[in-house]
């Protein structure tokens, strides 16, 4: 795990709860991208425990042949029994190991395993919904911002759809999302805003925004506008201590099979155009 070679005082977070808005009750639904995209943009604003309950961390692409795995993490317990399933004897281990790193249903399997472990700790009911990732739709990750979104029509109906049930069953009415604004915007994170948008005006449920971590550290100048809703907002800091930061990482380390070590040094870095050169987690809420 990266260490931050500065080290930060203990933050309170009082202020930060005071800047809060009224939030709508009876439940949140943390829409994310992928299964790890939330411990890294929102891990200590939900254990602020501000946002209102019950939690329901919702995985919009679920299935996934990504495993981004460092050779020291492949004997984790977790990990190395999976990635030999299927091997006859000790000659094929190598052969087996690398077939199950780019296995979908294998690498899916993990992801899920990790991503219910991370639930129980931030006490959140886990709901994935079985939509193919980015690498699995299109063979590779799309980063490009201008990437036409009309290809992924299908994929945006079916997921509005997926999502629109989620919120009629268990009838939340807060809805977040990562806001992707970097230079760089991954294609899934591109499509939930968009789902994300259409079903808090067609439902008029709240919609608040997270930072997009780690792609926002590479930020472009641009103006925080929600164009659906015509709704300005505004940024609230939730600043973040050593021990918060601490703590940020070993979560994460929930992921292993997802987190490299890259993107560890992304949480040790204060958001754009903050100059007070503390790390912060960042929640988008109407000015």
């Amino acid at each position: 795990m990266t260490s931050n070679p500065e080290t930060f005082p203990a933050q309170s977070s009082g202020g930060w709860r005071e800047k809060l808005p009224p939030l709508p009750p009876h439940g949140t639904i943390l829409l994310s991208p992928h299964s790890d995209d939330i411990v890294m943009a929102a891990y200590h604003i939900i254990m602020e425990r501000v946002l209102p309950g019950p939690l329901y961390l919702v995985t919009a692409f679920s299935r996934s042949r990504s495993m981004r795995i460092e050779k020291r993490r492949l004997l984790d317990k977790h990990i190395l029994p999976k990635l030999l399933s299927g091997s006859r004897n000790s000659l094929n281990l190598k052969r087996t190991i690398l077939r199950n790193l780019r296995n979908p249903e294998t690498v899916t399997q993990i992801r899920l395993e990790e991503y219910a472990r991370f639930c129980k700790l931030i006490q959140a009911t886990p709901v994935a919904i079985d939509l193919p990732d980015c690498e699995l739709r299109r063979g590779g990750m799309i980063t490009d911002p201008s990437w036409d979104l009309e290809k992924e029509s299908a994929t945006i109906a079916r997921l509005r759809d997926e999502v629109a049930g989620i919120l009629d069953r268990w009838l939340a009415n807060l809805l977040i999302c990562p806001w992707p604004y970097g230079e760089k915007q991954h294609l899934d994170h591109r499509l939930v805003l968009e789902v994300a948008s259409d079903l808090a005006a067609s439902k008029k449920t709240a919609l608040l925004f997270l930072d997009d971590l780690p792609y926002s550290r590479r930020p472009v100048e641009s103006v925080f506008f929600e164009k659906r809703r015509n709704v300005l907002y505004k940024s609230i800091l939730l600043p973040l201590g050593s021990p918060s930061i601490r703590a940020k990482h070993k979560a994460m380390e929930i992921y292993k099979s997802q987190m490299k070590e890259y993107f560890h040094k992304f949480v040790d870095l204060p958001p754009p155009g903050d100059h007070s050169r503390c790390p912060s987690e960042t929640l988008w809420v109407p000015a």
